[in-house]
């Protein structure tokens, strides 16, 4: 595992939270009182911005983050809180802190539980304590057989993942996980089991794990490792999830839970922490509504998954609808990151939301009211439809409500907004981006491939291979740049002619030679020939690799974005695109079937769909250089082992993207780890930072899309978009139409002519078979069509026509009629298998054999 669960070596000494956060806002007073008074003075000529900025021309402290040590539990408090549980009250007049703190948990029951005296007691590491007295008021170390001593360590080095954040820190977890806890007393327990309870006591104290305190947003804008290791989908939430599950594994929490409980458990868990992302805030509650509307019983497990999710987000919110005092402090707490936030976001050039600007904060009350009734209202008003004894927390809402219809003068004294500590968040970002880097490279770990078995497979170019690749690229840019021309052909010299044609780029720094050089005078025409049907259905990608070698991919790359014209509209540097593409195509493992001649052919296969279905007409220049990336990438990295067997063999992807579209997401971030990580490939170095923002959301759109285990979820959102009215010609359609092209494309075997599709089979078949060995080898379950010993092809083939191809490709074909012809294909290869279901056997035969013989295919 890394070291994800240390702190940096040069962070070891504990901090005290409490002492520095009150010293921060003692000196920060100093400078404030003055402000304030002047406020006070002023009346009301001194707007909220004003003062703010007057503060601001005061020198402030800028205290750097620090990242805690790992913090030591007292035994004796913990003793002494299990009393307290169980009724023996310690004393009715405390005087050691242990007392203090086990006093404290007679209100565990209170809605107003004192949770800032709790963190004020244990110096800010409040979470174990509470996790500890939950986990004995629900007797859970005694229902699953858990370590108590082992369970407080592991909730020891959970507190300790928490940063010194104003917001995002132990005290809210803390929160969060009592709140929680009020909810199930007040009626959610009717729905819930006892492992459910156990889920959710996980789910709350690991909602913020790791949490550096700059959002989602700061993440994507600054691009940072976790923005590129997640894809911009869930980045800290799935962070958070990943750190939890690897705590779990090194502490053996889920020892004494059934193999049938633990993968239960997981999916649990991991739904309610992603749930907590803001962004996708209104698709969870729409869910919820739909269900409470229809008055739902929450009785299947889906429901009760849903129940559990929008209970966790309550909590996420639950200062809210607290008292005064407690919606106050953390309402500062709050402000106070978000203002840190923005303070970073403006030292680094990056976009900054207004609600982040302390020098904006004019609409400060309208933006805290407009949260509130987007977000926070709409949830409880249909959550205490379910548990109708929440009804009060209304009446805390609407009172919290009214402390921002006030003047700003008001809103200065009420929540001290001069006083919130400046602090230099950048720290917390470096250390975070450090843990991300630290974590294992997961081909090192257990992506379940032999490295040196593929090494064995890759072939090694020979001389004549590389000049022959050199001047491809250079016919294939002369075919197709006739009516395209390059950026230096529009520029005009100084006397009035034309610019030099730049040089073709060579791949190996060879110098240029005329492709008619070559003694293999047919192979050049062959090639030529294959790249005269790159805009065809029956491109034969097989007879191009046989003629080029592993260079199939570049050089097709290469006419695709000659035939978009897309060196000459964003200027991208031939070095650039040559070393990019180098790159992926020696990313691709030599698999059977998950190898860069099926990405090069589904890259063509894109493209011919987005000709053939006349969708240039309704796409940017963008649009198109997405799709072909998105094409040429979206297996990059694969082991030729599908999702489920990464899943059954909790390989380290499982744990990084939580069991969601595992290699998909790997796929993406390997691509843009290439992208990131020198200049040198950087293929979008040259378009602006709105432009790079845009083709990367399509093309993770687009590559994510490619997990078949969401086949439906696409195809029904495709047609709904029909349905609609659609004319895709809106940017959100034209994604989620190029999300079904790659699709189309991914999947295209049985809809190509029949000598190509059975080849493709043939490779298929025999990866399937591969992995159908490896997991009854390793006691998995074996997979669909992938046990040698009883799969019965034509059938398998035929179901897949009938339920995948033919109603996606129908439908993509009343939006883009020219795709049409497609069918007539599919009907063909259906009728091929239809009447060959007798031969089926024979056919198989040869992929039986393999099995002893343990012969590798080759992609040749």
């Amino acid at each position: 595992m890394g070291n994800i669960c240390h702190p940096p070596a040069n962070q070891q000494e504990p901090v005290n939270n409490k002492r520095g956060r009150d010293s921060v806002q003692r000196k920060a007073s100093i400078v404030s009182k003055k402000t304030l008074s002047t406020a006070g003075s002023k009346g009301a000529s001194l707007s909220l911005t004003e003062a703010i900025a007057e503060s601001a021309a005061t020198e402030q402290p800028q205290v750097p983050y620090e990242k805690k040590a790992l913090w030591t539990y007292d035994q004796e408090t913990l003793d002494l809180i299990k009393q307290q549980i169980k009724k023996k009250i310690v004393t009715e007049d405390p005087q050691t802190n242990s007392e203090k703190i086990a006093v404290l948990f007679d209100r565990l029951d209170k809605w107003e539980f004192p949770i800032m005296e709790l963190e004020q007691l244990t110096d800010g590491n409040p979470l174990v304590y509470m996790t500890y007295a939950l986990l004995l008021q629900y007797d859970l170390f005694k229902k699953f057989k858990l370590d108590e001593a082992n369970m407080v360590q592991f909730l020891t080095r959970i507190q300790s993942l928490y940063g010194n954040n104003p917001y995002h820190n132990s005290c809210h977890a803390a929160q969060t996980v009592h709140t929680f806890h009020y909810m199930i007393r007040r009626g959610l327990n009717q729905y819930l089991s006892d492992e459910d309870t156990f889920a959710c006591i996980l789910a709350a104290i690991a909602i913020d794990l790791v949490h550096p305190g700059l959002d989602n947003d700061f993440q994507a804008n600054v691009e940072s490792s976790a923005s590129t290791l997640y894809n911009d989908l869930n980045i800290l939430e799935n962070n958070s999830a990943t750190t939890l599950f690897e705590l779990i594994r090194e502490f053996n929490v889920f020892e004494s839970f059934t193999k049938e409980q633990q993968p239960e458990l997981r999916e649990l868990i991991i739904e309610m922490i992603l749930a907590s992302d803001l962004h996708d805030h209104q698709l969870y509650l729409d869910g919820f509504k739909t269900r409470v509307d229809a008055a739902c019983e929450f009785s299947n497990r889906e429901d009760i998954r849903n129940i559990l999710q929008i209970t966790l987000k309550m909590c996420d919110f639950a200062h809210y609808m607290k008292g005064s005092k407690l919606y106050k402090e953390f309402t500062r707490r709050h402000l106070t990151e978000r203002f840190n936030q923005g303070d970073l976001e403006k030292k680094l050039n990056l976009p900054v939301k207004e609600e982040n600007d302390r020098e904006k904060l004019d609409n400060l009350n309208t933006y805290q009211m407009q949260y509130m009734d987007t977000y926070v209202k709409p949830l409880l008003k249909s959550y205490k439809d379910i548990l109708p004894k929440l009804k009060f927390l209304l009446t805390a809402i609407r009172k919290n409500y009214k402390y921002w219809t006030v003047s700003d003068e008001e809103l200065l004294q009420q929540f001290k907004l001069i006083e919130l500590p400046r602090i230099d968040m950048q720290p917390s970002q470096e250390a975070y981006d450090q843990m991300i880097r630290d974590r294992p490279v997961p081909k090192d770990q257990d992506m379940n491939v032999d490295p040196e078995e593929q090494e064995k497979e890759r072939p090694v170019p020979s001389e004549k291979d590389k000049e022959l690749e050199k001047q491809c690229i250079e016919k294939v840019h002369e075919r197709f740049d006739v009516e395209n021309k390059s950026v230096a052909d529009s520029e005009e010299k100084p006397n009035g002619g034309k610019a030099d044609r730049p040089p073709v780029y060579s791949v190996y720094d060879l110098k240029a030679h005329p492709l008619d050089s070559l003694a293999d005078d047919d192979r050049r025409k062959s090639v030529l020939a294959v790249f005269d049907r790159i805009d065809d259905w029956n491109f034969d990608v097989f007879v191009l690799s046989q003629l080029l070698g592993n260079h199939a991919m570049l050089i097709s790359a290469w006419a695709l974005f000659q035939k978009h014209d897309l060196f000459r509209e964003f200027k991208i540097p031939t070095d650039v695109f040559t070393n990019f593409f180098r790159e992926v195509q020696e990313g691709y493992q030599m698999n059977p079937y998950h190898n860069a001649m099926h990405a090069c052919d589904v890259m063509q296969i894109t493209h011919a769909i987005i000709i053939n279905g006349h969708m240039t007409e309704k796409m940017s220049k963008l649009d198109a250089m997405a799709a072909v990336l998105s094409s040429a990438v979206h297996d990059l990295d694969h082991p030729g082992l599908n999702n489920a067997y990464q899943v059954n063999s909790h390989s380290y992807l499982t744990t990084i993207y939580n069991d969601r579209s595992v290699l998909e997401n790997h796929h993406c971030a390997q691509t843009f780890q290439i992208i990131r990580k020198d200049e040198k490939y950087n293929i979008f170095k040259t378009m602006s930072k709105g432009q790079q923002r845009d083709a990367r959301l399509t093309m993770v759109g687009m590559i994510i899309a490619t997990d078949m285990t969401n086949h439906g979820k696409y195809v029904k959102l495709f047609n709904s978009r029909i349905e609609s009215g659609s004319e895709f010609k809106e940017k959100d359609d034209i994604r989620v139409a190029l999300q079904i092209a790659i699709k189309m494309a991914d999947v295209s075997n049985p809809s190509r002519p029949l000598y190509l599709y059975l080849q493709w089979t043939d490779k298929i078949i025999f990866e399937f078979f591969r992995q159908g060995d490896k997991e009854k080898d390793n006691g998995f379950p074996i997979s669909p069509l992938m046990d040698r010993n009883t799969a019965v092809l034509s059938k398998g083939q035929i179901a897949f026509m009938q339920y995948v191809i033919v109603p996606m490709f129908n439908s993509f074909a009343t939006v883009f009629p020219g795709m049409k012809f497609v069918m007539k294909h599919i009907e063909n290869n259906k009728a091929y298998w239809e009447s060959h279901s007798a031969i089926d056997e024979q056919d198989l035969d040869p992929f039986r054999k393999e099995r002893s013989s343990n012969t590798v295919m080759n992609d040749e």
